[in-house]
């Protein structure tokens, strides 16, 4: 709203100052022009902040010289974003946002981490990846059952080639260069087969949603559709119809 009115501060100067189109009361409404400066000011400052949760909400600088008013909010917001998330704390790197960021190639180095809160967020990955199977499927989805007659008999005794190990995966994938401007799904499919316990952890990690705008978009969605005149539709239909309305952008690019 701030950088909208500053587009147009010369139109709506025009418009106050402008006895046919505004009362004379009207005319206090015109600002001054150091607040006009505040304004453009406050625009640049939060214009990083409504930048971040459009892309967050998504299913995707300032200036030096500083007035002491924009000073002034600038750190209340870094106060208050110190507060919430306390990037500092052990806590912060056990985090699943943490772990988030060190499964999307363009961030695990974790830069913004301390050496020891790296090593913490290194663990958490390790951890998860404890969790999975030992061995992991290799064949394909449906010719991967195998018969007794192919099956050979001392199958459980070929070492001939051990799997890598968990920590030797991980390393291997912190060795290699962050990659900028990527898709870090898109990255994932394509460098399933190098990391392929990696790969499990990273596609339920990165799956969580960043905020509860998608679920609340849903919500919404249904809400238009459920009403008065349609409230025969079964809960199947209506799954039906809103899965085709929130994924109509992935089954065109698979088409």
């Amino acid at each position: 709203m701030m950088t909208r009115l500053v587009e147009q501060r010369r139109v709506v100067s025009d418009i106050l100052l402008d006895p046919k189109l505004s009362k004379k009361e009207d005319s206090v409404l015109n600002l001054k022009e150091y607040e006009w400066d505040l304004i453009g000011e406050l625009s640049d400052i939060l214009r990083p902040l409504a930048d971040t949760t459009e892309y967050m909400c998504t299913e995707r600088c300032v200036s030096n010289m500083d007035s002491n008013i924009a000073s002034r909010v600038k750190e209340v917001i870094r106060e208050d974003l110190i507060r919430r998330y306390q990037p500092s704390s052990d806590t912060a790197a056990e985090s699943t946002a943490a772990l988030g960021a060190l499964l999307d190639p363009r961030y695990k180095k974790l830069p913004f981490f301390s050496s020891q809160q790296r090593k913490i967020t290194h663990g958490a990955l390790e951890s998860c990846l404890e969790d999975l199977p030992l061995r992991l499927p290799a064949c394909d989805v449906n010719n991967c059952e195998e018969t007794p007659s192919k099956r050979r008999k001392l199958d459980f005794l070929d070492f001939s080639s051990p799997e890598r190990t968990s920590e030797d995966e991980v390393q291997s994938y912190l060795s290699e260069k962050m990659v900028s401007d990527t898709d870090p799904l898109l990255w994932w499919r394509d460098n399933e087969e190098r990391f392929p316990k990696i790969a499990i952890v990273a596609k339920r990690v990165l799956a969580v949603p960043a905020t509860s705008v998608p679920s609340e978009r849903i919500f919404s969605a249904t809400g238009l559709l459920i009403n008065k005149l349609r409230n025969r539709l079964s809960s199947e239909i209506v799954d039906s119809i809103i899965f085709l309305s929130k994924n109509e952008v992935n089954i065109t690019e698979a088409d």
